[in-house]
C-alpha cells in the first residue's frame, strides 16, 4: 500500500505556570562572575548587559500574555521525519494580487547593472547592483513605494551609461546599500552625477522600461 501522507493537526500548546515558574526562578539564582570595572564587551558578553537581559526574562517578559496573542492563530501541528513540525496556516486578508513593488525591464541588447536611490525617511538611500540580462525584468523595490519619485541609474558591462539623470547619488563599485551622506564618506562611496528621476506620485507600483532607443536623460 502506498505510503499515506501525514496529516495536520490543530496545535494550541499551552506552557504550564509551574514550568514558568521555575525558569524564572533559575533565572533569578544567575551566579554572575566578577569582571574588571569598565571591561564591557572587551572580554566577552557585557556582564551589566547580561544582568539587565536575565532580569527582563525574568521579571519582565509575559509570556502568558505572548502565548495567548500566538492562540488566535490558526496553528497546526505536522510529524516529518519524526519531528512535529509546528506551523501557521493563514490566508492573506485580501485575495487581490500585491501591487507594491518597482519593476525595471531591459529591452536593450546590454547587459545592465542597475541601481536604485528612494526617499528613506530622514535621509536618501541607494541601492546596488541588480544584474539585468537582455529581456529580463529585475525588481528592486518590493513593498510600497514611498514619495512621488524613484531615481535610477543603469550602465552596460564596460560601465557606459544606459539610464542617467542629473540628480547626484552615492553609489559603489560592489553590491551596496548606502543611508545618506554620511554612508557616503563611512563606506567609501563615491557620488555619481547620473541618477534619472522617475515620477511615481505614491502608487502602489511601477514599471520602468530600458528600451534601446531611451537615450540619456
Amino acid at each position: 500500500m502506498p505510503d499515506v501522507a501525514p496529516r495536520p493537526e490543530p496545535f494550541s500548546p499551552q506552557t504550564a505556570p509551574a514550568v514558568l515558574d521555575d525558569l524564572r526562578g533559575r533565572l533569578r539564582a544567575t551566579r554572575w562572575p566578577d569582571a574588571p570595572e569598565d571591561a564591557g564587551w572587551s572580554l566577552g558578553t557585557d556582564v551589566d548587559y547580561l544582568r539587565e537581559l536575565v532580569g527582563y526574562w525574568a521579571d519582565g517578559f509575559d509570556w502568558p500574555a505572548q502565548e495567548a496573542a500566538l492562540a488566535r492563530l490558526p496553528r497546526f501541528r505536522v510529524p516529518v521525519g519524526g519531528l512535529g513540525i509546528h506551523f501557521v496556516h493563514a490566508r492573506a486578508v485580501s485575495g487581490g494580487p500585491a501591487l507594491a513593488d518597482l519593476h525595471v525591464c531591459n529591452k536593450t541588447k546590454y547587459l545592465i547593472n542597475l541601481a536604485v536611490g528612494y526617499n528613506a525617511g530622514e535621509h536618501f538611500a541607494t541601492e546596488g547592483w541588480w544584474t539585468v540580462t537582455p529581456g529580463a525584468c529585475a525588481t528592486p523595490i518590493r513593498g510600497a513605494l514611498t514619495g512621488r519619485y524613484m531615481y535610477l541609474y543603469a550602465i552596460d558591462i564596460d560601465a557606459a551609461d544606459v539610464l542617467k539623470g542629473t540628480v547626484s547619488m552615492c553609489i559603489d563599485r560592489g553590491h551596496f546599500k548606502v543611508f545618506g551622506i554620511s554612508d557616503c564618506w563611512l563606506f567609501s562611496t563615491h557620488a555619481a552625477d547620473a541618477f534619472a528621476r522617475i515620477a511615481v506620485r505614491n502608487a502602489p507600483s511601477a514599471s520602468v522600461t530600458m528600451a534601446p532607443a531611451i537615450g540619456q536623460r
